[in-house]
């Protein structure tokens, strides 16, 4: 009977002090929940430069016209190549907004920025002329980074203007002349998707946005490679790439190209560098280097 009432009398002590013990922490829990997480941000800017420079060519239509006075006159469209040799420069400069909530494994970078490219384009056209035209082209872009684990996706759009390229087309009649119309590229849309596995996968696709933008004559270009490690300050990219202005005899044609990027941790320097193999048509080699400067960090709670 003892054994029994003095059961009896703990349980009743624990029933009442149980709930009186746990009300602090569930109280505590509940307000942590409802408070907002802090959201850190850090803002900073990069600047970047670099050369690119390659040859390439593309057939026209050039109308040869005459006139013969015994023969009457007359013109005949005829296919002529064009080759071109070109070297050029950028600069630009990238805003970067990087925003990572606490407690979250995610991290959202925005980067809007615009690069400046200028270049000399030599022309030697199939009859023996030639001539040196001016490149020069702004690009403005936007792309936006996740980081999720050990994810990473980047997406990235942009539009290059002004005198970007020089292709061929049809030549108009002109007595007694032989004339080649060289029609001016002024826009070129720039898309890149980029996807990388804890920097050990990495997979990129897109179209004028690579070995400095494509200027002279954008591609569009497929590539697999690796970073070998989170630890590597390396990574190498390998990948088919095709432009369509780059053949005398066939409109399109399918080539190599790689791009190595070193980029050390802790760092703010990086360079890129890419260049193309396997076609006697088409070679392009580019260099690019970028700085980033001391960026500001803040933190508020949302």
């Amino acid at each position: 009977m003892f054994r029994a009432s003095f059961s009896l009398r703990q349980l009743a002590a624990v029933a009442t002090f149980l709930p009186a013990s746990l009300a602090a922490p569930l109280a505590h829990a509940q307000t942590a929940s409802l408070e907002p997480a802090k959201v850190e941000t850090t803002s900073s800017f990069e600047l970047h430069g670099g050369y690119t420079g390659g040859r390439f060519s593309h057939s026209t239509n050039d109308t040869h016209s005459s006139f013969n006075p015994f023969g009457g006159g007359g013109s005949s469209p005829r296919g002529v190549a064009v080759e071109h040799r070109f070297d050029g420069l950028m600069l630009g400069a990238d805003y970067v907004l990087a925003k990572r909530r606490a407690g979250h494994p995610t991290t959202t970078t925005l980067r809007v920025g615009l690069d400046v490219l200028g270049a000399a384009d030599r022309l030697r056209i199939g009859d023996g002329r030639r001539a040196t035209v001016g490149l020069l082209a702004a690009h403005p872009h936007f792309s936006v980074d996740m980081q999720k684990n050990r994810w990473q996706t980047r997406v990235g759009v942009g539009m290059l203007a002004g005198r970007v390229g020089y292709y061929g087309q049809d030549g108009s009649f002109d007595i007694l002349a032989t004339n080649i119309v060289v029609d001016t590229v002024h826009t070129v849309p720039t898309f890149q998707l980029e996807m990388n596995w804890n920097h050990w996968v990495q997979y990129e696709i897109g179209y004028g946005a690579n070995g400095l933008l494509g200027l002279a004559n954008p591609a569009y270009f497929f590539g697999v490679g690796t970073g070998f490690g989170p630890r590597s300050p390396l990574a190498l990219v390998v990948g088919v790439s095709s432009a369509a202005s780059l053949d005398f005899d066939r409109t399109k044609s399918s080539f190599g190209y790689a791009r190595v990027v070193l980029a050390p941790a802790g760092r703010p320097w990086q360079a890129n560098v890419f260049t193309t193999y396997g076609s006697a048509h088409y070679q392009r080699v580019a260099l690019q280097v970028g700085y980033k400067l001391p960026g500001k960090a803040s933190s508020a709670r949302r």
